[in-house]
């Protein structure tokens, strides 16, 4: 084994296998030379857009006296984000640009359907920037199809969320729905319910019919206590027959107010059993009703949103057909391949030369 004990005695032997070391160099930038211009020349399109904030597609919000973002943010951003790297997003790249034969790709292959969107993926890349922008960018062998790949994805992308956010707003107008059948027809059985006790128990209103019974019983009680006295006085004293007609008429309202008591009293009994029920199916129709005109107004709302449903992507920039390669970058390749052979050929005469003395039988094992 030779030591080298100076860079003088590296180069020295470099100059001395220069025919070697140049021949590696020059063999490596012929074939640099060939992979540079066998390589597949490729062009990058790129959209780039911001997520819209989901306030615009939420009744509940939007309608509201609150002020409403525009833009999203934080979640609503990684949601755009998956929805752009979602399977049907990427499916629908590959069905609708044929990506099988673009990619020469046999389709009825055992891995066909795994190999044509590792293929995509490798040219296809979603990220999101420090501005909160979304950009999509898309690698293709033609410009215009790289172009249009790039605007069809971002389109997808929204409406993958667009279509997710109607679907939620369907299942939520769905339970509005049922809530106000459920709610109507609790309705309707309480008007029924009160139509009953309102026969059985001559309630007409559960809320101040009592108390009209109530005023109504004293001044009848008044009016009694008032002609019982002036009977009993006139009794007392003995009636001339000038006043025995004032008498007889007096008798007679008493007598009538008395019966006309009795009626209120036993209507009073009737009012007072029904009185409770009526009170408390009136108290939950009043709320039912609130409720109900509630519902049917946020299924309006949703209504309105679904037959007009606001944005969910901004465009900021759409993507434009390149009209320059964003790849092979050939110097680069000639440059790289000729210097990394340059370098591992150097290496490779030094070990040749450091080991060539060794008697590599000695470590061989019998």
């Amino acid at each position: 084994m030779r030591q080298r004990e100076s860079l003088v005695d590296v180069l020295g032997l470099l100059v001395a296998h220069r025919r070697l070391w140049l021949g590696i160099t020059a063999a490596a930038f012929v074939l640099s030379l060939v992979v540079a211009f066998i390589s597949p020349v490729y062009y990058t399109a790129i959209t780039t857009f911001l997520a819209a904030s989901p306030d615009l597609n939420n009744a509940s919000k939007l309608f509201a006296a609150q002020e409403v973002q525009l833009y999203g943010t934080g979640n609503d951003v990684e949601r755009v984000l998956a929805a752009a790297e979602s399977e049907e997003t990427i499916g629908y790249l590959i069905d609708t640009f044929d990506l099988y034969a673009v990619y020469d790709i046999d389709r009825d292959g055992r891995y066909a359907s795994t190999t044509v969107r590792d293929e995509l993926l490798d040219h296809y890349s979603v990220r999101r920037t420090k501005y909160d922008e979304i950009t999509i960018s898309v690698e293709d062998k033609e410009p215009r199809r790289a172009a249009a790949m790039a605007n069809v994805a971002r389109e997808r992308a929204g409406s993958v969320i667009q279509h997710t956010t109607l679907r939620g707003q369907r299942e939520m107008y769905k339970l509005y729905e049922r809530a106000v059948n459920v709610k109507t027809d609790r309705l309707a059985s309480i008007t029924d319910s009160l139509n009953s006790i309102s026969t059985q128990y001559g309630i007409l209103d559960a809320v101040t019919q009592g108390q009209e019974f109530a005023g109504l019983r004293d001044r009848t009680s008044r009016e009694i206590i008032g002609d019982s006295t002036f009977v009993d006085e006139f009794t007392r004293r003995g009636v001339s027959g000038r006043l025995r007609d004032t008498l007889t008429v007096v008798q007679a309202r008493l007598a009538a107010a008395k019966v006309t008591r009795r009626l209120i009293g036993t209507q009073l009994d009737q009012y007072t059993l029904g009185n409770s029920r009526a009170r408390t199916l009136t108290s939950e129709y009043t709320i039912l009703n609130e409720q109900l005109s509630y519902d049917r107004e946020r299924m309006r709302r949703i209504e309105t949103i679904m037959a007009s449903p606001g944005p969910v992507i901004y465009v900021s920039n759409a993507a434009r057909v390149p009209d320059r390669k964003s790849r092979p970058v050939r110097w680069l390749i000639v440059v790289g391949i000729t210097s990394a052979a340059a370098v591992f050929g150097a290496v490779g005469i030094l070990l040749w030369d450091t080991y060539k003395g060794v008697e590599w039988d000695r470590y061989t094992v019998d």
